[in-house]
């Protein structure tokens, strides 16, 4: 339904349609119009363009110049389904030179000008004097894609419009021909659009025949047009690639004690539950917890890497993973459950793969509001960094190669990456609106900001690794409440985030060992777990340094009414007992910054030494 002139504006200003918008949706309609006129009157001058090439050029010349291009440009386009018949076309009219002189369009101009109506004849001449140019995307606005010519620098103002651009993408680059009208330009005729490294193949190319034919590069650019145009598919004999033996290993156990190997699992904070049902069960064992978060989300991604699968059917559990220290940790957890699981079977099997394959699973978590291509960007942010290796780049990194000064080759691999990446959630993803983050890394490393980038200065995103969190009920046996007693657990702080972890540390330092030793660790994990109630500690990560010094300097203390009722003997049991812990926490990925912790418990000790020989001293005298 149109908008009438008195009408509410419809973009919400509150004025009348005639005082706000109404001049620039004429302006726009208007502009539609004449672009649609420019295109039928392009086409309709092509076609002739096109007629008189066939009628000019016998047929079997014309077969021999077709069999020429395909030749020339190694049967690149035809036989991979790009448009072969479009380029050679192309060619054709404005590259060739016939044996004449004359290019197809010079030759079409001079025979046919008399003929043509006043605007085609001005519209011939024009394209008669349009030369190649190597340019590429630097900007972009709605109303505009600016371009930059390779060797003069200029710039170039192309209308953004689906008709001219079906899409924009950062840093894109091409060799083809810029047609002048008014004050912005647009391309004609046939164009292969590449990302910033193929580009770059493409000008490496006619740099180096101008130089070997001592040519200049306009001359180049027209003579080897089919060459130019395979330069980016021509590829360097690589050297080969390095491999890497990469191993399957499927274990088989029967549950012999189902109920209790089942809430074992459960309980198992490392274990994500996928699917828990009474006749399958689907978990995953999640390894690094990653959080990304981007100024452009008003809610961060989770995605949690998952180092093996465990799928319960029946009483038989099947467990896979490709990393033997999961494997073996695996297997010292479910040592602690005794007699629960029974191996039947254990089957490895080896692959060579290339080096730089990562053979991963990764479990993504987003809020309602995030749209879907974010996953992609969180996940391509994650296996990429400034500190990551590149091969191609001799595996150093891009802080490394900025660090040598190898800014250029640095803006070469940011500008490709962000090329593909913006290609890769387009094709993959509809309505994309916000593109990804390349300006958090350039502004890091000092170099200029992408403009493609959405939110500019402003746009910023991170990575951040977190530790595993307890999110679920705990499970407890009912021959297992005295364990959970004797480390003096109630109804009330059984769901504790530490109730499992001090739990089956516990089981697994006192299986089987001596009653002394279950006592040491007994009472040390009692004194432990009371104090972490009294200070109402939430997670691991509140755990630092501090909180393990305060512990053995003060909280032991006063949980026992001052430092003259905790024995040597009792206080050096519970630092033996709180260097164990937190090491197997730190191996468990539960617990950051051991080195700095296992410093604060020495300190910690030193400090006692200190004191009782003290104690000693004045008692001596």
């Amino acid at each position: 339904m149109a908008v009438k002139r008195n009408d509410l504006c419809p973009c919400g200003s509150g004025k009348k349609y005639k005082k706000c918008c109404m001049k620039k949706d004429n302006a726009a309609e208007l502009q539609e119009v004449k672009e649609e006129r420019f295109y039928q009157q392009k086409q309709a001058l092509v076609g002739k363009l096109d007629d008189f090439i066939h009628r000019s050029v016998h047929r079997s010349e014309y077969f021999l110049l077709e069999s020429q291009f395909k030749k020339r440009t190694k049967h690149q386009f035809h036989e991979s389904g790009q448009s072969g018949q479009g380029l050679f076309h192309f060619w054709l009219y404005f590259f060739h030179r016939y044996e004449n002189g004359l290019r197809g369009i010079e030759w079409f101009v001079s025979e046919m000008k008399g003929r043509l109506k006043p605007e085609e004849k001005a519209m011939a001449e024009r394209w008669e004097k349009l030369r190649p140019q190597f340019v590429q995307a630097i900007d972009q606005t709605d109303e505009y894609v600016v371009f930059e010519d390779y060797f003069t620098k200029q710039t170039y103002h192309m209308p953004n419009t689906k008709e001219h651009f079906p899409e924009v993408l950062p840093w894109m680059g091409t060799i083809g021909l810029l047609e002048p009208i008014n004050d912005v330009y647009y391309f004609n005729g046939m164009r292969s659009i590449h990302s910033p490294k193929e580009y770059e193949k493409q000008i490496a190319y006619v740099e180096r025949v101008a130089k070997e034919k001592q040519l200049d590069h306009d001359k180049v650019m027209t003579d080897y047009f089919p060459e130019i145009l395979v330069a980016p598919y021509e590829e360097k004999e690589e050297p080969k690639k390095e491999e890497k033996e990469v191993t399957f290993f499927t274990y088989t156990f029967d549950l012999a004690h189902p109920k209790r190997a089942e809430v074992f699992l459960y309980n198992d904070v490392d274990l994500d539950i996928k699917e828990w049902t009474a006749q399958h069960k689907l978990l995953g064992w999640v390894g690094k917890i990653q959080k990304y978060k981007d100024s452009e989300l008003a809610e961060d991604i989770t995605i949690k890497s998952l180092q093996a699968t465990l799928e319960i059917e029946g009483n038989q559990l099947t467990f896979e993973t490709t990393s033997l220290e999961c494997l073996r940790q695996f297997l010292q957890k479910i040592v602690t459950v005794s007699g629960a699981f029974t191996l039947v079977n254990d089957y490895e099997e080896t692959h060579r793969l290339p080096k730089t394959v990562e053979v991963t699973q990764t479990a993504v978590e987003t809020g309602e509001n995030v749209p879907d291509y974010f996953t992609a960007y969180a996940s391509m942010r994650i296996q990429t960094s400034m500190d990551m290796p590149i091969p191609e780049y001799n595996h150093q990194s891009i802080r490394q190669l900025m660090d040598k000064g190898e800014s250029q080759l640095v803006e070469t691999y940011l500008k490709n990456a962000e090329f593909h990446e913006n290609r890769f959630v387009m094709q993959k993803y509809s309505d994309v609106t916000i593109s990804p983050d390349f300006n958090t890394e350039r502004k890091a490393l000092g170099l200029p900001l992408s403009p493609f980038v959405t939110g500019g200065e402003e746009r910023s995103s991170s990575v951040q690794t977190v530790l595993k969190a307890k999110n679920r009920e705990t499970v407890v046996l009912e021959e297992d409440i005295p364990t959970y007693d004797r480390l003096g657990f109630s109804q009330e702080t059984i769901d504790a985030f530490y109730t499992n972890d001090m739990t089956r540390f516990y089981q697994e330092k006192t299986e089987g060992k001596s009653k002394a030793t279950e006592r040491k660790y007994r009472n040390s994990l009692y004194d432990i777990r009371e104090i972490m109630e009294r200070k109402n500690i939430h997670s691991w990560e509140e755990c630092g340094p501090d909180f393990w010094e305060n512990l053995l300097t003060k909280d032991i203390y006063d949980l026992f009414g001052g430092q003259m009722y905790v024995s040597n003997t009792q206080y050096k049991e519970l630092v033996t007992t709180v260097k164990a812990f937190v090491k197997w926490l730190s191996k468990e990925g539960k617990l950051r910054y051991l080195n700095d912790i296992l410093q604060a418990v020495w300190r910690c000790e030193e400090k006692r030494k200190n004191v009782a020989s003290t104690k000693q001293g004045a008692d001596g005298l």
